[in-house]
């Protein structure tokens, strides 16, 4: 009932679909050469089941035996060269993979500019084949790209080119930020030959890509004329990208790092000129400290000797042996040193002051003064300066006994001078007129001195830290308002130009005062103020009641005090007025007296001046009463 074919053409049914898979397949990949024979299989069994309702019987077994194993054997030759593409695939990304760390190792590696654009470029040249590279920079001044580095048999010649921004490769690489790859440049319109044939250098194919840092374009890179008459390809642009990215963060973090530096070496500079100047300081502190007669220890913050020079060793009695880096508390023996060093020092009271006998029982008296060592309100330290004072000491008794022994020697004629002028004063009915004058004028200048020798007297004893007698006896408003007029009739014979006035009224209260002391205290205020007023005008005396006092005060139209002379205006033999001192007579103790009368009173006295406008002096005296009189005899 059925017609089977020959057997011959089984076999070339069989040959035919073996030879068309092989050729149609031999390109696809292992899962297409599967689906395929698959196809070509189910396609002939079709075939087949059309000729048998045909009543012709087609071969099957041997046709599809080969279908399926040249199908395997495709799949088989697809999977090895998929695997082989794999491997080669696999072995390009490492070498790019190697090629980029060499890169970054380079960068990495360098900070000389120059060298590393050398190395990059030579990379380049090697990794991607090429004849010649050239790395180019933006003058954004000019507008225009400039060779900053070039390879090849005519680098030397190109360097001296620039490019205008859009004419060429590279300018319109610089002008678009994007990269050109051209392989044939020699045709192509877009490539600018006046370069090329001006260093007689052919460019055959190029490979350009641009330079970005921040978003902006900064330079380009170039790549010429790839070696073997073959083509640049895509990977190159890409691992070229990457190259010129490196390169344009290179040359900003290069920049940077020659500008620091610069200014490193520039501090350097100066931190060397600043140490020499400071090594020369230093040796001569060290210099000026050692042979200073004064001894001198400082300590550090934590109380360690930090230099001590050979007059402190010498009057600390310190052996020679190195003392420095120790516990000033160890180093000195002497308790009255180390309770001193011991005492607490601060910003408002940085200084202590003292005098003792050093070393105790020897006779020499040394004057220390620790003060406290700060930088920006930083502590330290602690400066300890110790100078001997005895020869001083010495001349200051000895002026203190020779003040205190003339004095006692004047009060004696004084007091007889004073007690003939009185006999003469009581019997001057017989004298003339210009007799009387001149016993006047004997008295005023007898009592000026007795003020004199009473100022002296008190000084001495001031000096010799003996208190001062106060012969307290009471004293009503009239008694003081003699007083001051006595002592003012007394000035006015030497200030015939002055105004002087009192305003001591009637019902102030009665106070308690030795009145010798209180005429000197007056009889110095209202000196001053004549000597102090050269222009004339008013010197006024008031009195007035403030509580349990009396408030004098002494005003004046004169030159007045400055605030620099403030600090300075009580102490003694000092005159403030150094332009006045040649005009004005005087000691230079009248204020530093009244100021310890004054206190010895159990007051105080004060001063407000204006420079041009005058000044006055203020004193309170103790109002007389039951409570100060007790105390006044307990005193006295």
């Amino acid at each position: 009932m059925f017609q089977p074919l020959p057997w011959w053409l089984g076999l070339l049914l069989t040959a035919a679909a073996c030879l068309g898979m092989g050729w149609a397949l031999a390109g696809l990949k292992a899962w297409s050469c599967l689906a395929t024979g698959a196809a070509v299989a189910v396609s002939y069994l079709g075939l087949g089941l059309v000729l048998f309702t045909l009543k012709v019987l087609l071969p099957m077994i041997l046709p599809l035996l080969g279908i399926i194993l040249v199908s395997l054997m495709l799949v088989a030759r697809a999977a090895a060269l998929s695997e082989q593409e794999q491997h080669r695939a696999e072995v390009e990304l490492q070498a790019r993979i190697h090629s980029l760390s060499r890169v970054g190792q380079l960068i990495s590696s360098s900070r000389d500019r120059d060298r590393l654009l050398d190395g990059i470029l030579h990379w380049i040249e090697t990794e991607l084949e090429a004849e010649a590279a050239s790395v180019m920079v933006i003058d954004e001044k000019h507008r225009r790209l400039r060779f900053l580095a070039a390879t090849g048999e005519k680098a030397d010649q190109i360097k001296d080119f620039t490019v205008e921004l859009g004419h060429g490769i590279a300018g319109q690489v610089a002008a678009t930020g994007e990269a050109l790859l051209i392989n044939e440049a020699a045709s192509d319109p877009r490539q600018a030959q006046d370069i090329a044939q001006a260093v007689d250098f052919p460019v055959n194919s190029v490979l350009a890509v641009p330079m970005n840092l921040h978003g902006e374009v900064v330079g380009v890179v170039e790549a010429l004329n790839k070696q073997g008459a073959t083509a640049f390809t895509e990977d190159d642009a890409g691992l070229l990208a990457v190259i010129a990215q490196q390169a344009a963060m290179f040359l900003d973090s290069a920049q940077l790092y020659a500008e620091l530096q610069q200014r490193v070496d520039f501090a350097n500079a100066e931190l060397r000129e600043v140490n020499a100047r400071l090594n020369d300081e230093k040796a001569r502190v060290e210099t000026l400290v050692e042979q200073m007669v004064s001894g001198v220890v400082a300590t550090d913050a934590r109380d360690r000797v930090a230099l001590i020079n050979n007059a402190a060793q010498k009057m600390l009695q310190l052996a020679e042996a190195a003392t420095l880096g120790e516990p000033i508390l160890a180093v000195v023996d002497d308790n009255r040193i180390a309770d001193l060093f011991a005492r607490p020092l601060s910003i408002e009271s940085g200084v202590h002051i003292e005098q003792m006998e050093l070393p105790a029982g020897s006779g020499r008296i040394v004057r220390l003064h620790l003060a406290l060592v700060e930088d920006q309100h930083q502590h330290l330290g602690k400066c300890l300066v110790m100078t001997d004072v005895t020869h001083f000491v010495e001349l200051n008794r000895m002026r203190t006994d020779l003040i205190s022994f003339v004095s006692h020697e004047l009060q004696n004629p004084l007091s007889a001078l004073d007690g003939f002028i009185t006999l003469l004063a009581t019997d001057a009915t017989h004298l003339s007129a210009e007799n009387n004058s001149y016993i006047q004028q004997i008295d005023r200048l007898a009592k000026r001195m007795q003020y004199l020798v009473a100022d002296f007297l008190n000084i001495s004893r001031i000096e010799a830290d003996r208190p001062l007698f106060i012969a307290w006896e009471t004293i009503d408003s009239n008694r003081l308002q003699r007083l001051t007029g006595n002592i003012i009739e007394l000035q006015r014979r030497d200030a015939p130009s002055h105004n002087l006035i009192t305003d001591i009224p009637d019902e102030l209260p009665p106070l308690r005062a030795d009145r010798h002391k209180l005429e000197e205290i007056l009889t110095n205020l209202i000196s001053n103020a004549i000597k102090f007023s050269p222009r004339g005008g008013t010197i006024q005396v008031a009195a007035r009641a403030e509580d349990d006092f009396v408030k004098i005060s002494v005003s004046d139209e004169g030159i007045g005090i400055s605030d620099q002379q403030m600090p300075h205006l009580f102490q003694r033999f000092r005159r403030l007025h150094e332009a006045e001192q040649k005009r004005v007579s005087g000691t230079g103790v009248g204020l530093f007296l009244c100021k310890h009368l004054v206190e010895a009173h159990g007051g105080t006295i004060e001063v407000q001046s204006e420079p041009g406008a005058g000044s006055t002096f203020s004193f309170t005296i103790p109002i007389a009463g039951a409570d100060q009189q007790g105390q006044a005899e307990d005193a006295s």
